[in-house]
């Protein structure tokens, strides 16, 4: 989690202060054909290292360098509202991002399917993005309760995407979707408006999967990984499965020192 700096080439990419993030980098002008030298600087701690509490370690660090189009999907967003009847709002998101010096159009084709072969909703969105301009389309299905996932039934559905941009398409992706809808409130944790009782598992978040699927395989539903950052490979297991998942953020803000604000510092 230290800061660090990413230099291709010999020439400076981009930095970051907190290495528990994943950072995207725009390296078309200092990259060229054939083979790229790709480096990554750790630099000393950083201005938030009083208060970070957790474990160091030496993870081995994770690089794509992959080319996107210009006009492109950053990220996906979804959400369920539990109504009453048996019925839910589903509220999808995608992010889309411009990195060119004119206006531009993208539409953006998006299909859910439950197990690959009913389709649950279809249609397009056209987005107008401005010179290096960032937008959202928005859309939304109701779904059936059946299609909820739960520690008693994990259900994940499919959403396709597909960008066209001038007639020609240049993205293609496929998300799996886990829809729920969590509370907490009055110190109850409750999953679909249904009230959860777990009992909660610690877990280092250098957790392989083969180590989470000895704790499924014992009874356990629900873990809390410890402060740091955990593989995404064992999180979509921990999705498949239906085990519950908390993750710790790595700073104590009672380090800080104390606060002027009600309660203090937690």
């Amino acid at each position: 989690a230290r800061p660090y700096e990413l230099f291709v080439n010999g020439k400076r990419a981009g930095g970051s202060s907190n290495g528990f993030v994943a950072t995207e980098y725009n390296i078309t002008k200092i990259s060229k054909e054939d083979k790229n030298r790709v480096e990554l600087r750790m630099l000393d701690e950083s201005t938030v290292a009083p208060i970070e509490c957790f474990e160091r370690t030496t993870p081995q660090p994770v690089a794509y360098i992959i080319s996107q189009p210009r006009v492109r999907v950053r990220d996906v967003a979804w959400r369920a509202n539990v109504g009453v009847g048996g019925v839910v709002n589903a509220d999808f998101s995608v992010v889309m991002h411009n990195q060119t010096l004119g206006e531009k159009t993208s539409r953006i084709y998006y299909e859910l399917f439950l197990n690959d072969t009913v389709r649950l909703t279809a249609g397009h969105r056209d987005v107008v993005l401005g010179m290096y301009g960032v937008d959202t389309m928005r859309f939304g299905a109701p779904v059936p309760d059946s299609v909820l996932w739960s520690s008693e039934s994990p259900v994940r559905l499919s959403l396709r995407l597909k960008n066209r941009i001038e007639g020609r398409d240049v993205e293609f992706y496929n998300v799996a979707v886990a829809l729920r809808e969590l509370g907490y409130e009055n110190g109850i944790f409750t999953v679909n408006k249904q009230m959860c009782d777990m009992t909660w598992c610690e877990v280092s978040p250098n957790a392989t999967v083969a180590d989470v699927e000895q704790l499924y395989k014992g009874g356990t539903r629900a873990v809390r990984f410890t402060a740091g950052a955990v593989k995404e490979e064992v999180l979509s297991y921990c999705d498949a499965k239906g085990m519950y998942v908390a993750l710790t953020a790595p700073i104590n803000s009672s380090k800080a020192g104390a606060s002027r604000k009600r309660g203090g510092n937690p």
